[in-house]
């Protein structure tokens, strides 16, 4: 992923124009003074984002669970209560 443009959200207001441009290449961070940043996306690269997370997990969902305990050379189980 391509890291983040910033501006000012006053920027932003000011020309629009420029951080559409930018959005075209990465997301973009709008600093605004007394609140929290606002990050900007284009939908097509979110979409893009959440389906490797949905593939991600996928893959994880698939894998073998496996303990500390089934692998070689790592400790082993507690024994069994006696009785």
């Amino acid at each position: 992923m391509a890291p983040m443009a910033e501006a000012t959200l006053t920027d932003f207001l000011r020309d629009p124009n420029s951080i559409v441009e930018k959005l075209e290449r990465q997301d973009v961070v709008l600093h605004r003074r007394n609140a929290g940043d606002l990050r900007r996306s284009l939908q097509s690269r979110s979409e893009a984002d959440d389906e490797g997370i949905r593939f991600i997990a996928h893959l994880l969902g698939q894998a073998p669970f496996r303990t500390t305990w089934s692998v070689p050379g790592s400790c082993q189980p507690p024994p069994p209560p006696p009785g």
